[in-house]
């Protein structure tokens, strides 16, 4: 189904290498009504991913760049869960020597959440939902970093871009996949002029 591919990108974008890209996908902002059912899908692809060396031919998810970085992973992973988050699955070291942190997934974080404004740059992803379009464009746009965004709708991008808030996102490169029209766009910001 269209979920299921939308939860695989996720999983994908949020997990290769490590996290540690600055296109990785850390922030998913979900419509309320299918957000438990998305939830539930990512933690399930999220479980099947193997964490080990990465020269072993298993391995989907190798170390962080070093202990530094995996203890600062670790912070944002215990705050995240002190303020409210609910910890889906993850949120710890993996087994194996070497800096390796199991993929992360915290639901039901707020716009204010530190994890939510921060850049974590590692194996986690965090989860919000909004109630309408208007929302999801105000989530977008609050916080100060983005190189790339991702939108993905089976009700139509047209909705999302009538919204007069501007700027809307203000990453380097914008990915669309309108399932309504049928077509993706992979852009530079302001999307391309037939939207």
């Amino acid at each position: 189904t269209n979920l299921d591919e939308a939860a695989a990108g996720v999983v994908v974008s949020a997990f290769g290498f490590q996290g540690q890209k600055c296109s990785a996908c850390s922030r998913v902002i979900v419509d309320a009504k299918i957000y438990d059912k998305f939830v539930e899908l990512i933690r399930q692809r999220t479980e099947t991913i193997s964490v080990g060396p990465a020269y072993e031919m298993k391995t989907y998810m190798g170390p962080v760049i070093n202990k530094r970085s995996m203890e600062s992973i670790q912070r944002y992973i215990d705050t995240a869960v002190k303020e409210g988050g609910k910890l889906v699955t993850g949120g710890g070291p993996a087994a194996g020597k070497g800096d390796f942190l199991k993929p992360t997934i915290i639901a039901n974080v707020k716009p204010t959440d530190t994890i939510a404004q921060q850049e974590i740059f590692g194996p986690v992803v965090t989860i919000a939902t909004f109630p309408d379009e208007r929302q999801a464009v105000r989530l977008a746009n609050d916080v100060t970093y983005g190189l790339a965004a991702s939108i993905r709708s089976e009700a139509g991008i047209r909705k999302i871009f009538a919204i007069k808030e501007r700027p809307f996102f203000d990453p380097l490169i914008v990915h669309i996949s309108d399932l309504e029209q049928k077509k993706q766009v992979i852009s530079d910001w302001p999307p391309l002029a037939d939207y």
